[in-house]
């Protein structure tokens, strides 16, 4: 999803068309600006843009369609892998999918559901992952954050 002001001063976006005609799983397409970005002293959350697509197609985005406008691919693709999920939880979801350790694990539970489980059972594997050699440290660190704060978000106190 994009914002407004992502909306005025991007060139690119990344679009994710679904075929409810042959029932094909969605996927996400390219467009790029062409032309100026419309906006109204009357209506200040309003904009509406020319985009084109492919060689010949053509058409408008209005902030009617912000919900399936990203601002890069792997966001768009996040919301085909997770619908009507926001885009934070639907990341923090797919690191723990990389990450998790069977069936059994609190990062496994986390990757299905969206619920964080166990809050130390979590933690605990995110930080052993942490110590593992190539472990993607950016993403590891974000997954601890969201975790955090999630826990603190429900009013629990977060366990060290």
């Amino acid at each position: 999803m994009i914002t407004r002001d992502q909306a005025l001063t991007g060139n690119y976006f990344w679009l994710v068309q679904s075929n409810r005609i042959d029932n094909k799983p969605n996927r996400v397409i390219t467009v790029r600006r062409s032309g100026k970005t419309k906006t109204w002293k009357t209506r200040p959350n309003d904009w509406d843009f020319p985009v084109k697509y492919g060689m010949y197609q053509s058409f408008h985005l209005t902030q009617d369609h912000a919900a399936d406008i990203f601002i890069s691919q792997a966001d768009a693709q996040l919301a085909i892998d997770y619908p009507g999920v926001d885009t934070e939880t639907a990341r923090a979801r797919k690191i723990a999918s990389m990450f998790h350790g069977g069936q059994g694990s609190a990062l496994y539970a986390f990757a299905s559901t969206g619920v964080v489980p166990f809050q130390s059972s979590i933690l605990k594997e995110i930080s052993d992952c942490q110590h593992q050699p190539g472990a993607d440290m950016g993403a590891l660190t974000f997954l601890y954050r969201f975790v955090v704060e999630s826990v603190i978000a429900s009013g629990q106190r977060v366990a060290s």
